[in-house]
C-alpha cells in the first residue's frame, strides 16, 4: 500500500478543518478585555476589532489592548496570525476630520 502526502487540502479535510477553526475562535470574544467603547465582530474567518471614542489616543489605546488580547489568545491556542492582513479605518464626520491633529491610527 502506497501513502500519498496531500499538498492542498482535500474537500473532506476542509470539512473537518472548518468546525475546528470555529470551535477555537468562538471563545475569542470571552477572552478580550471588555470596554463599553470597544468590541469585536466575527464572520467566518474574519475578525474585526472596533473602538469608538471622541479622543483618538484613548481609542488607539483601546484597540492596542484588544490587539494584545488577540495575540495572547492566539499564542495560548497555538494559532498563527496573518500579520500582512490587518487594516485600520478611521470613520468620522467631515467637520470633526478637520479638527484632527493626526488622521492616522498607530495600532
Amino acid at each position: 500500500m502506497k501513502l500519498f502526502h496531500l499538498v492542498s487540502p482535500s474537500p473532506i479535510q476542509m470539512v473537518i478543518r472548518c468546525p475546528f477553526f470555529i470551535l477555537f475562535t468562538n471563545d475569542l470574544p470571552f477572552f478580550l478585555s471588555s470596554s463599553p467603547s470597544s468590541g469585536i465582530t466575527m464572520f467566518a474567518d474574519d475578525t474585526s476589532l472596533l473602538s469608538t471614542d471622541n479622543n483618538i489616543p484613548e481609542m488607539v489605546l483601546n484597540l492596542n489592548i484588544l490587539a494584545s488580547d488577540v495575540l495572547s489568545f492566539a499564542r495560548e491556542n497555538r494559532m498563527a496570525l496573518n500579520a500582512t492582513k490587518p487594516k485600520r479605518t478611521l470613520v468620522t464626520s467631515q467637520q470633526k476630520c478637520g479638527l484632527l491633529s493626526s488622521k492616522t491610527l498607530d495600532v
